[in-house]
């Protein structure tokens, strides 16, 4: 199991450094010695102090994908034999969903929308 602890450190000072999040990415144990698949964890702690931190305690900020203090996902096929650690941790924050969450506009709260490419015109006649 791979785990990422992240720390905010006030002013560089480390005495003051407190955890806010956690990302653990276990090998589910489906894949083989070239490809991997993972179950991953992204666990979050609040960071506050006082009136924000019992709002939080009671959940006044939940209904937002944001405020989740737990999101889980799978990396399916990772490729073990060419790719590295922040590789697989750059496909687990995928898998939890946090791309998506970022390409929400501040303003609307939703996902920009998609422009498909247009198919490119196929040619029905048949070459005789």
């Amino acid at each position: 199991m791979l785990r990422c602890t992240i720390e905010i450190i006030p002013f560089g000072e480390e005495s003051k450094a407190r955890k806010i999040g956690i990302v653990e990415i276990g090998n589910d144990e489906t894949g083989t010695s070239a490809m991997g698949n993972y179950r991953v964890i992204l666990k979050k702690s609040s960071p506050w102090f006082g009136v924000l931190k019992e709002k939080w305690a009671e959940n006044i900020f939940k209904g937002y994908p944001e405020d989740a203090e737990v999101l889980a996902g799978t990396v399916f096929g990772y490729d073990r034999k060419r790719r590295g650690p922040y590789d697989l941790l750059y496909l687990a924050l995928k898998a939890c969903g946090l791309d998506r969450r970022n390409a929400m506009t501040l303003t609307s709260g939703k996902a920009p929308a998609l422009k498909r490419k247009k198919k490119a015109p196929t040619d029905r006649k048949s070459s005789q």
